[in-house]
């Protein structure tokens, strides 16, 4: 780490424990990040290493972004999948566009890894989008799957690998 990137991280640090002693507000977004600002640098650097060892095991590789329960289109929030949403504790109840901020920030970080890495990323919203049964069907919760989802989501990695000449 460079000496800002120790600097931010003591303040934020400091911040959140100040927060939770109570001496200062609840802060609705991750330490002093907008959800336009926020990038996942941990995500990103862990990232980066698990794709850098198995490239070096000259492995064929590929990334995945994260399933969701939420759509992109707020128009297809259901009430069901309201029941089934759990946000961050950082973020304010019902807040689900800065959500969908972050998550799609940590979406950003996967399909720029695979850019910079040349490798294919298979984008999960697409095993989900056009399905005849409610998206809440395939979700527990805003991040965990039923059987269903993982059964969804393990067809579409499957012919997305096959696609793409990782399996025969």
């Amino acid at each position: 780490w460079d000496i800002e990137a120790r600097e931010t991280a003591r303040f934020h640090l400091l911040r959140l424990i100040r927060e939770k002693a109570g001496v200062a507000p609840k802060q609705s977004l991750p330490l002093s990040y907008s959800p336009d600002e926020f990038v996942p640098f941990n995500f990103e650097y862990n990232l980066n290493r698990i794709i850098s060892r198995i490239q070096s095991r000259r492995v064929k590789t590929a990334v995945i972004t994260l399933p969701k329960l939420i759509p992109d289109d707020p128009a297809l929030i259901t009430p069901a999948i309201q029941r089934k949403t759990i946000l961050p504790d950082f973020i304010d109840h019902g807040d689900i566009d800065s959500f969908l901020k972050i998550y799609n920030a940590y979406d950003a970080v996967v399909k720029n890894t695979a850019e910079e890495n040349n490798i294919p990323v298979f984008d999960a919203e697409h095993a989900f989008a056009k399905q005849k049964r409610p998206r809440n069907t395939f979700f527990e919760d805003t991040c965990h799957m039923t059987s269903a989802g993982a059964a969804l989501l393990g067809k579409f990695v499957a012919r997305s690998l096959l696609k793409e000449g990782f399996i025969e």
